[in-house]
Order: C-alpha cells, then sequence, then structure tokens
C-alpha cells in the first residue's frame, strides 16, 4: 500500500511526495551442509508480496544467478558453490511501489568427499595457441559452471564454455577482449544480476569490461586505462 507524505510549505501550498513501501526478504536454502558439485535450490520469499520483480542471488561477491518473483517468491538451482563455508544472499531489486531490500546473510558449508581417482581427462581445442588464464561463471543463466579462459596472444579475445552439467563442455565461442588479454575475473559490474567479465589487457596496460548479454555472449569492452604494467 502507497503512502502520501503531505510537506506545507510556507506558501501554504501542499507538496504529496510518494514513498515507496519497504520490503524484506528472506532466504532458505533446500539442503544444508551439501556435497562440493551438489545441486541446492535457494529460495527468497519477498514481504509483503510485490506483484513482481526479480531476485539476485549471491554467494559473498559472485553471482549465481537471478529468478523473477511469483507469488512472492523467487527460486535459484545452482552446483556452483565453491567448497568451505559459502555466504549466500539475495538482493530484491524493487517492482513499482515497492523498495529493492537484500536478505540477511546464510551460512550454507560445501563438504568435499575424497575420491580415489579421476576420470580420464577430455580436452578442448581452442583457435589460438596460449590459453592463460580462466574463471567459471554462470554464463547463460541456467545454473551450470561454465568455463572462460583469456587467449594471450594479439586480438586472442576470450573464449567462453559453456557447461552441459554433466562434466562436459560445449565448444568455445571466442568475443573480442582488448588487443592482448592476459588475465580475467568474473563478477556483476552493472547490477543487472549477470556475471560479466573483467580482462586485463597485457598490450594497453588496461582492463576491458564485458558485459554479458545473458546467453553467454558478451558486449564489445569498456576499456579503462591503469598507468601500470601488468604482470
Amino acid at each position: 500500500m502507497q503512502w502520501l507524505r503531505y510537506l506545507v510549505l510556507g506558501t501554504g501550498l501542499a507538496t504529496a511526495s510518494l514513498l515507496a513501501q519497504q520490503t524484506s526478504v528472506a532466504l532458505l536454502a533446500s539442503v544444508n551442509p551439501v556435497v562440493f558439485g551438489q545441486s541446492v535450490t535457494l529460495t527468497a520469499t519477498v514481504s509483503p508480496m510485490p506483484a513482481g520483480g526479480s531476485v539476485t542471488f549471491y554467494d559473498g561477491a559472485a553471482v549465481l544467478g537471478t529468478g523473477t518473483v511469483t507469488n512472492g517468491q523467487s527460486a535459484l538451482t545452482t552446483s556452483l558453490l565453491g567448497p568451505g563455508t559459502r555466504s549466500l544472499r539475495a538482493y530484491f531489486g524493487g517492482s513499482g511501489s515497492f523498495a529493492a531490500s537484500t536478505s540477511p546473510s546464510v551460512t550454507e558449508t560445501v563438504n568435499v568427499v575424497p575420491g580415489n581417482a579421476f576420470q580420464s581427462p577430455v580436452s578442448y581445442t581452442f583457435n589460438t595457441i596460449a590459453p592463460n588464464q580462466l574463471a567459471l561463471g554462470d554464463f547463460n543463466g541456467d545454473g551450470k559452471a561454465d568455463v572462460a579462459v583469456v587467449n594471450f596472444v594479439i586480438n586472442g579475445g576470450v573464449s567462453v564454455l559453456l557447461g552441459n552439467g554433466d562434466g562436459t563442455l560445449r565448444a568455445p565461442v571466442t568475443s573480442q577482449a582488448g588487443s592482448q588479454p592476459y588475465s580475467i575475473a568474473v563478477g556483476d559490474f552493472n547490477g543487472d544480476g549477470k556475471a560479466d567479465l573483467a580482462v586485463g589487457d597485457f598490450d594497453s596496460n588496461g582492463v576491458g569490461i564485458l558485459l554479458r548479454n545473458g546467453d553467454g555472449t558478451f558486449h564489445p569492452p569498456v576499456g579503462y586505462g591503469l598507468g601500470v604494467q601488468l604482470t
């Protein structure tokens, strides 16, 4: 329900200002603790119930994914939690007259089960001879771990291999990422709940931000100079 607050001015005129209704978010994990690689469903409940909107789920500063709010709830199933103690939270971005809010952090324990051996390795070929660094993230919003690799050659770009969820990856798709990409990091750099890329460029001594489209592809990089030599 919207409120109206009237501020009476010295002239005797009244001005109405619309205030968004405050909300709260409760976050619940379907199972805790979990085994590394096991799927867990995160459910965020927004109160009072908004008509719509979306919720972004975070593991620390890393984006796990987003979900729409239906009947006051949004859910995300993910297997991207790393081993150890994780700090999870959910952010409701607001909708109409309902204000944005963030849930209290929820601690999730991810245990590693020792194994006796690994399966035989599976190799993936790139269109370059110099893959240099990689980062993990969900780059197409399906809750499965994907891989981004920077290619340390002139105009090598960054290659994204989408995960199938069974230990295999799809063929790499390469995007422009500066003149000589060197290092890589994942984060949500524009607050839209999607995992973006930051790529260090050895040739220009700068960093390029590649915002994610949501389907595993990225916008062209926006460069920022650092003024120091990358090492």
